[in-house]
């Protein structure tokens, strides 16, 4: 958990004896985006939408 935290992927709020965890979504689509960009994936989808759009 510490190493999400640290990474800003989670947030945790304590209410009482629990505690809440939420996913910070804005990093996990940098994330996602990063690994697309690593597979080419986005580039090939920015091509073929342009190509359509003609």
């Amino acid at each position: 958990m510490s190493v999400l935290k640290k990474a800003d992927l989670i947030r945790d709020e304590r209410h009482g004896k629990y505690i809440v965890y939420t996913l910070n979504t804005s990093v996990l689509e940098e994330v996602i985006l990063w690994m697309q960009d690593l597979k080419g994936e986005r580039y090939e989808r920015q091509v073929v939408s342009k190509r359509t759009s003609r």
